[in-house]
């Protein structure tokens, strides 16, 4: 990407004359300010890394919003991100019948459920 455009002008008055010489314009190019940080869900007690990439890594402890602002030197923006606690599902019932357990949970989340029968 080039960090400058130029364009060259020529002004044309009422009765139809062209200036005799042209002006020079020149733009600088300033990139889109972007950023990978994003929002995220987390266990209590866990923490979680935002990284912003422009600036400086923030580790952060416990949920909550957190803003950063990234600046290229000409203009800035705050790039938000949510931090928050993943809701734990609700054991409603345990059943043990003809050798066999079923467990019944509500999610309250968004995110599907998983188990592990060896706590892997």
């Amino acid at each position: 990407m080039r960090d400058y455009i130029s364009y060259t002008v020529t002004g044309t008055g009422a009765n139809g004359c062209s200036a005799q010489t042209p002006a020079e314009i020149t733009i600088k190019v300033i990139p889109e300010i972007t950023s990978i940080l994003y929002n995220i869900e987390i266990c209590k007690g866990d923490r979680a890394l935002l990284d912003a990439v422009f600036g400086p890594n923030y580790t952060v402890h416990p949920a909550g919003v957190y803003t950063v602002r990234i600046s290229n030197g000409v203009c800035s923006k705050i790039i938000i991100a949510n931090v928050l606690y993943i809701t734990t599902p609700e054991i409603v019932e345990i059943v043990y019948n003809n050798n066999m357990l079923t467990v019944f949970v509500k999610n309250k989340g968004n995110l599907p459920l998983e188990y592990s029968l060896d706590g892997g």
